[in-house]
């Protein structure tokens, strides 16, 4: 039942981009970005929760109810911020013609429906899109999420520099420019030297949907990113 409703929400989605984007290729864009993007997401929230719990215990302090809401928070945030800046640079790629306002909005309704219908993740969009510069953009989500989780102020700050690259590239790839997709690779190299080190992909642009499992490619496990 789950899978049949997100197969109509992602078709909905699909036929909504192409009438925005020549070629007829609403349902594959889609598809990656609603894959990679996903995983992503998840990625990320497992080195600020389960990563940082494994390596500095889980704080007793918190009953399941608090601890629910603060990961509905925490996730709610990653899938508004992954939102804006795929939008962004699909808009600097000219993947999508006109304002990237839009594909922002129906972005973060794949990600996040029906999520994305309260005025909380309405606001957050605007907030993050009236930020013309990555770096501010970046600063602002860390402390947006670190206010959402507290668990999150003790992830490595190298991961913050890296997630935006990564949704970037996943966004490349979605789009079917695999060249922005390397050079992005090779300024997350620059970022992280340890990401070339995985004896397993060695860091190679991977397809959407893949996972590394030594590294964690696409996006890099605790070990990797305190390895430096």
């Amino acid at each position: 039942m789950l899978a049949n409703k997100r197969n109509e929400r992602i078709a909905e989605s699909a036929a909504s981009l192409d009438a925005h984007m020549p070629g007829g290729r609403g349902l594959q864009v889609t598809e990656q970005l609603a894959t990679g993007l996903g995983g992503l997401a998840d990625a990320m929230f497992t080195r600020i929760h389960a990563d940082v719990e494994r390596e500095f215990g889980v704080d007793s302090m918190l009953v399941p109810l608090s601890a629910l809401k603060s990961e509905q928070l925490a996730r709610r945030e990653i899938g508004v911020y992954q939102a804006v800046e795929a939008a962004m640079h699909a808009h600097e790629r000219g993947y999508l013609p006109g304002d990237p306002k839009w594909f922002a909005h129906w972005l973060a309704d794949v990600l996040l429906a029906p999520a994305h219908e309260t005025p909380d993740v309405t606001a957050a969009l605007l907030h993050y899109l009236s930020i013309p510069s990555l770096v501010e953009r970046r600063r602002q989500f860390s402390n947006r999420l670190e206010n959402a989780l507290a668990e999150a102020r003790r992830v490595p700050l190298v991961a913050y520099h890296l997630l935006p690259l990564a949704i970037r590239l996943t966004t490349s790839l979605a789009f079917g420019d695999q060249q922005a997709a390397y050079d992005l690779r090779r300024r997350q190299m620059a970022t992280l030297s340890s990401i070339e080190a995985c004896p397993a992909c060695r860091g190679q642009v991977l397809e959407v949907g893949d996972t590394c499992a030594d590294c964690g490619n696409p996006f890099w496990n605790y070990q990797y990113l305190t390895a430096g």
